[in-house]
């Protein structure tokens, strides 16, 4: 494995180089490059500030990067001007454009011709509960533990070190976060509101079908939940354990005549992407949804359920209940820190098994007891004081000022 290393390092050797001389070439402000997960995909907010873009501001060239050979080809066939992160025509526009728009790091482009690029991450999470980045202690590589560690990472990828010229952020109230994540503060945090609310916001996508349809004929039910759980490093976690049982499940389901689908994160769905634990249920339904499927899943959903996914933040703009299923909660703060007070900031009832949460559905669902609807608007007033499906187009300003 060192061996391994040791080649990798050598061979990017030539690519840094690369890098140093990018920053000799001339940048064109009415260039700008998007990419996002590591140029893997093409979703998120991102994506919707690439198409805000290309359909309002001819006067721009906008291009998506990406490393997927695949996505390339499908994103071409749409007439979608998209170029791959290594092809030549993408290294002459990663060196050329000013600005790049990414969500993790630039590696979600072409980091090898970023140098004195203007780099804005708009991050993949609005607010998320558990930290990520440098906020994170855990991270062995924001946070290494040894200084060993520390340039043994730097060498393998020193790229993932840069931090963004700017960061997008929903709020004042979201800043601070945003500034831990990024370890980037004062005019570098720019808080317009995400590209991804404005998405959700974004009344051509489908509310009726949501993502479901030919999955489930979702008009048999008054309600739908939505269980989002979050990565667990555990191998032993297992969300169907916690006083789970399925015919107490189906009895409260059937009575609110709701159906609950389980999306597993796309880590664990492997582990946990089996339905041996609800077979034969009428009310319970497994899914595999993963990236833009997700915000019309939470357009359809009445009702969400989750641990720490950051997705509860996108949610609470719908100004609907949601639950926090807080499972094994002293086994996850041993592998992962989390933002702020678990048990008063998040608005919501907070359970940790299955009963509890088969009685706050029941509470909500057929006692009307929303009693998180106050504290959850609240909330929302907070992360989203200008929930208006604008903050494409602020960003947008915002960039053109620095021209």
């Amino acid at each position: 494995m060192k061996f391994i290393h040791s080649l990798r390092i050598l061979f990017l050797l030539p690519l840094h180089l690369v890098y140093l001389i990018s920053g000799f070439f001339s940048r064109n402000p009415k260039i700008w490059l998007f990419g996002c997960w590591e140029g893997r995909a093409f979703r998120g907010g991102n994506k919707f500030l690439f198409l805000h873009v290309r359909r309002n501001h001819p006067e721009i060239n906008s291009i998506w990067i990406t490393k997927n050979n695949k996505l390339l080809r499908e994103l071409q066939a749409k007439g979608i001007a998209a170029c791959h992160a290594f092809s030549v025509k993408g290294m002459l526009a990663g060196a050329r454009a000013k600005y790049i728009f990414v969500t993790h790091d630039v590696c979600d482009v072409n980091q090898y011709v970023s140098r004195n690029s203007i780099y804005v991450d708009l991050s993949h999470a609005t607010c998320p509960i558990k930290k990520m980045g440098y906020a994170n202690s855990y991270d062995p590589y924001y946070n290494p533990p040894t200084w060993l560690k520390k340039i043994y990472f730097f060498l393998i990828n020193p790229y993932g070190y840069i931090r963004p010229d700017y960061a997008v952020t929903a709020s004042e109230h979201t800043s601070a976060i945003t500034e831990q994540v990024f370890q980037v503060g004062g005019e570098r945090i720019v808080a317009t509101g995400l590209p991804k609310t404005d998405m959700l916001f974004e009344e051509s996508i489908d509310k009726n079908g949501g993502g479901l349809d030919g999955i489930v004929d979702t008009g048999k039910y008054d309600t739908i939940i939505l269980f989002l759980p979050t990565h667990r490093n555990d191998p032993g976690f297992n969300l169907f354990h916690f006083g789970f049982s399925l015919e107490k499940t189906e009895e409260i389901l059937t009575a609110c005549n709701a159906l609950l689908l389980f999306n597993p994160h796309p880590f664990d769905s492997a582990r946990m992407g089996n339905s041996e634990n609800i077979d034969g249920a009428e009310n319970c339904m497994l899914l595999d949804c993963k990236g833009d499927e997700m915000n019309l899943l939470l357009r359809k959903a009445d009702m969400l359920i989750t641990d720490y996914s950051s997705l509860w933040a996108d949610f609470l703009v719908f100004d609907k209940p949601i639950l926090f299923a807080q499972f094994d909660h002293e086994g996850y703060l041993k592998e992962r820190e989390i933002f702020g007070d678990y048990d008063n900031d998040y608005p919501g009832p907070k359970v940790q098994n299955w009963p509890d949460l088969l009685e706050e559905i029941k509470n909500i669902l057929i006692n009307g007891k929303d009693e998180f609807a106050s504290h959850r608007n609240d909330v929302r007033r907070l992360i989203y004081p200008d929930a208006d499906g604008h903050a494409s187009e602020r960003i947008v300003s915002f960039v053109k000022t620095l021209q």
